[in-house]
């Protein structure tokens, strides 16, 4: 999942973790909390997956990212994400 960010729409937050449970079902799938960049309004919500079983939530930082994704080189080099076969 790319961004787990949400601002609250008039008070309410948004029911992100909810909403992703409710559409994994209770298939035992690993999930990848990842983000296009760190602001918070992109990772709002990071504490809740981070309890959330099977969960692996990306940290914010450059050098997060690069352990996490194993890159070579930052930030010019590829890498590759197992997807489970998909």
């Amino acid at each position: 999942m790319l961004d787990s960010g949400a601002k609250p729409v008039d008070g309410v937050a948004f029911a992100l973790v909810e909403t992703v449970n409710r559409l994994i079902g209770g298939r035992k799938l690993g999930l990848l909390v990842a983000h296009t960049h760190g602001h918070r309004d992109h990772s709002a919500f990071d504490n809740a997956f981070r309890v959330r079983a099977n969960t692996t939530a990306v940290g914010l930082t450059p050098v997060a990212v690069k352990a996490h994704f194993k890159f070579n080189q930052w930030p010019g080099g590829e890498t590759e994400l197992d997807l489970g076969g998909r």
